[in-house]
C-alpha cells in the first residue's frame, strides 16, 4: 500500500493533478466506460438503394469514471451469436483527469436488420439476451426485449490461428479449453483494438440469478473473426492466451501485473445455500488496455481472489492509473459460518 501511494505522489508531481499536458507523441488508446441501461425504438433510415426503411435505434446510457471531455465513439460488428457494440473514447497517454462519475448518452442505429439479429448483444463488457417479436410480420409496436445477463470469461488453454483468404478474409481461431460456467450457454466473442495489441474476447452469457452446476464443460470450437478487425503484425491474445504466431508476428514473454485494490464490498445473496459476490474497485498501475484475469481458490473457509493482467515484457505502457471496477461472483455455495476473503492485498471477513 505504501508503494502505491508513493506511485500516486510521483505521478502527481510529474504530471500535475487535473492537468492535460501536450506531448509530441500523438498516440492514443481506447477507454471503454460502464453501461447503465439501454432502450430501443424504431427509426427511419435511408438504405443504399435510397429507400426509407425502419431500423432499430439503441439509446445507451452510461457513465465515465473520469471528467475528461472527449468525443464519444461508437463501433458495431456482428458475429455468429452476438452483436458487439463498442462505446469508447480515445485518450492520450499524457492526459490525466479528475476522477469522478460523469454520465453520458449515446445513440446507435443498428446496421443489423431485425430478421438477422443474433441472440445476444454485447456493449463494452456487458451483455443482454435478445428476444425478438413473434410472428411473420413486424409492426412499429413490436420491439425486441433485452434481458441483462452476466458475461463470464471462458478458460482458453490453447489456440491455433489460421488466415483464410477469400472475398472477405477471416482468421479462424481453433479454441481448446473449458466454458466459464457449467450451464448450457452459447459462446460469444468479439475483437477489440487495444493500445498495442488486439484482444479476441471469448465469453459465456449467464442469467444473473442462474445457479450453474459445478462442473467443467470442455470447449473445443473454431470461431471466425474478420481479418479487417485484426491489425497486421500486432500482438494478439484470446482472453489471456497469447498466440505464438499470427502471420509474421512474434510474441514476447509476459509479466503478471497485479491490480491495485482499493475497496472490496461483500454481498451475501438471498439464496439457499448462500452465494457471495464481491464489488471490487481499484486501478491498474499503468494505462495499458489488456484483458483482466480473475483467479479464485478456496481452502476451507478461506477464499483467495487474484486479479491481474498479463503484460507483454516489451510493451510500453502510459504512466497513468487506469480505474478498475468489477463484480466478482465467488464459485460455489457457502454454508453457515465465518469466512475470510482476500482480494490481492485486501482482506474481508463475513459471517453467514
Amino acid at each position: 500500500m505504501q508503494k502505491r501511494w508513493l506511485t500516486l505522489l510521483l505521478l502527481s508531481l510529474f504530471m500535475g493533478i487535473m492537468t492535460t499536458v501536450a506531448q509530441d507523441d500523438e498516440s492514443t488508446f481506447r477507454v471503454w466506460s460502464p453501461i447503465d441501461s439501454i432502450t430501443v425504438d424504431w427509426v427511419e433510415v435511408t438504405n443504399d438503394d435510397g429507400d426509407e426503411i425502419l431500423a432499430l435505434e439503441l439509446t445507451i446510457a452510461g457513465h465515465h469514471t473520469d471528467a475528461c471531455e472527449l468525443d464519444l465513439i461508437t463501433e458495431q460488428a456482428s458475429y455468429e451469436n452476438n452483436l458487439d457494440i463498442q462505446v469508447y473514447r480515445e485518450l492520450s497517454p499524457a492526459m490525466t483527469c479528475l476522477q469522478e462519475d460523469t454520465p453520458f448518452e449515446a445513440t446507435v442505429v443498428l446496421d443489423t436488420p431485425l430478421a438477422e439479429m443474433p441472440s445476444h448483444l454485447i456493449i463494452n463488457d456487458q451483455v443482454w439476451a435478445v428476444t425478438l417479436p413473434e410472428g411473420d410480420s413486424i409492426s412499429t409496436d413490436d420491439l425486441p426485449t433485452f434481458e441483462e445477463m452476466t458475461l463470464v470469461t471462458a478458460v482458453i488453454d490453447d489456440v491455433t490461428a489460421t488466415y483464410i483468404d477469400g472475398e472477405e478474409p477471416v482468421y479462424e481461431f481453433a479454441l481448446k479449453g473449458s466454458y466459464g460456467v457449467g450451464c448450457d450457454v452459447p459462446l460469444l466473442y468479439y475483437a477489440r483494438e487495444l493500445a498495442d495489441s488486439t484482444l479476441v474476447g471469448v465469453f459465456n452469457p449467464v442469467p444473473e440469478l442462474a445457479v450453474c452446476p459445478a462442473m467443467i464443460i470442455i470447449l473445443d470450437e473454431t470461431i471466425e473473426i474478420p481479418a479487417t478487425l485484426i491489425a497486421d503484425d500486432t500482438l494478439v491474445a484470446v482472453n489471456t492466451f497469447v498466440i505464438n504466431q499470427l502471420e509474421t508476428q512474434t510474441m514476447s514473454d509476459s509479466i503478471k501485473v497485479l491490480t491495485n485494490i482499493d475497496t472490496v464490498s461483500v454481498n451475501v445473496m438471498e439464496s439457499m445455500p448462500a452465494q457471495i459476490s464481491l464489488d471490487v474497485k481499484g486501478e491498474h498501475p499503468d494505462g495499458c488496455q489488456l484483458p483482466v484475469v480473475v483467479n479464485q481458490s478456496r481452502n476451507g473457509n478461506t477464499i483467495t481472489v487474484e486479479i491481474y493482467r498479463e503484460v507483454p515484457a516489451d510493451m510500453m505502457c502510459p504512466m497513468m492509473l487506469n480505474p478498475y471496477e468489477a463484480t466478482v461472483k465467488l464459485d460455489g455455495t457457502f454454508a453457515t459460518g465465518g469466512y475470510t476473503i482476500t482480494v490481492n492485498d485486501v482482506t474481508r471477513s463475513v459471517d453467514i
